[in-house]
């Protein structure tokens, strides 16, 4: 039996899909209970193959394959450790010709129309776009010509399941398109010579989000890296400070770093050093272990009265953290009733699950 999924295609003006399918094929509707159970393992699968040690080899391979399918004759594989040092070494080459560029567009549009027509997002929203932002801001004009892999790995995740469920793909195209995103992890392409840097040894991850509070959280194994906490890219000074509660609410007002950047930094504050900088007065202790409100006059200066609670983590032990609490709310001086209206339940029920 052959299997095709069907191909929508989106009308971004009325926010339409329209679909076709191709006569003699069947269309999959509906997955098995076995068939759903099995994603979880093969978005954790591509998810690892983000980082690691890549094959040269293989990556050499590839890339030469894409080369000879864009018609430019067997380029020489430079390879680095890490898009850093890549791509250092390709801007100590001799100038690249005048057409580069548009090979890199060739290079794009194979695996673009090509190869992922034949054949988004954890890697796409976080690794891959901290990549890109920390490589442009650092080699704006040799990055023009570079391109960056990680992307295509979500791809590679959909299409190892498509497989899996039946779908049937180009063999060479597959195969040639998994090797790769799964080897290649930063390209800069000339005529004649493709420079390739390595996967990251290591990435970390918390919920989701790139965030590592004992060091990079994307790492080559040259040492060039991203540091990042709960998703937000930091320059590592700015990473320092924050991991070694150097901020107070008054320097980080003045550094201006942003409102991601500082409300990061505010989260990573131990709640009795936050409460000591505000100068929080207690005004009600709750019936559970840790759970406190507190009344901050003239808050940051501006004389308004802002309250907050500081309360335990509910599945981390011994760690507390401060939230904040409309004054509504607050002005009750009830812990309890503010605890109860964070988890969005009433006082008799908060007090109740407590007592349990």
């Amino acid at each position: 039996m052959r299997v095709i999924i069907t191909v929508m295609q989106r009308n971004w003006r009325n926010d339409t899909w329209s679909g076709q399918r191709q006569r003699g094929y069947m269309i999959i509707k509906k997955l098995t209970k076995e068939q759903e159970e099995s994603i979880p393992a093969f978005i954790q699968k591509w998810v690892s193959k983000a980082s690691g040690e890549a094959d040269r080899v293989a990556a050499a391979n590839a890339v030469r394959s894409i080369y000879k399918g864009m018609g430019e004759e067997e380029p020489v594989v430079i390879f680095g450790e890490s898009p850093f040092s890549t791509a250092i070494m390709a801007s100590l080459s001799s100038s690249p010709k005048d057409n580069d560029s548009q090979l890199h567009s060739q290079l794009y549009s194979q695996l673009r129309s090509q190869l992922h027509s034949q054949l988004y997002s954890q890697l796409d929203s976080q690794l891959y776009s901290q990549l890109d932002s920390q490589l442009y801001s650092q080699l704006y004009k040799i990055y023009q010509n570079s391109y960056t892999s990680i992307f295509w790995l979500a791809w590679s995740g959909w299409y190892d399941y498509g497989q899996y469920i039946g779908v049937e793909f180009d063999k060479k195209a597959y195969e040639l398109f998994m090797t790769f995103a799964e080897n290649v992890g930063f390209i800069i392409p000339y005529k004649g010579v493709a420079f390739v840097s390595d996967k990251p040894i290591s990435i970390r991850w918390i919920n989701g989000l790139l965030s590592y509070d004992h060091g990079k959280s994307v790492e080559y194994a040259d040492g060039w890296g991203i540091y990042s906490l709960d998703g937000v890219n930091l320059n590592e000074d700015e990473w320092g400070k924050i991991v070694n509660q150097e901020f107070t609410l008054e320097t980080l007002a003045k550094a201006e770093m942003g409102a991601d950047k500082s409300a990061v930094a505010i989260k990573y504050l131990k709640p009795d050093l936050l409460l000591k900088q505000v100068g929080a007065k207690l005004i009600s202790v709750g019936v559970h272990d840790g759970t406190e409100l507190y009344q901050v006059d003239d808050f940051m200066g501006t004389g308004d009265t802002e309250y907050c609670m500081k309360m335990q983590h509910p599945t981390i032990k011994d760690q507390f953290y401060i939230e904040w609490v409309e004054p509504s709310i607050a002005k009750n001086k009830d812990a309890d009733m503010a605890q109860a209206v964070a988890f969005q339940i009433t006082k008799r029920q908060y007090l109740r699950s407590i007592n349990k």
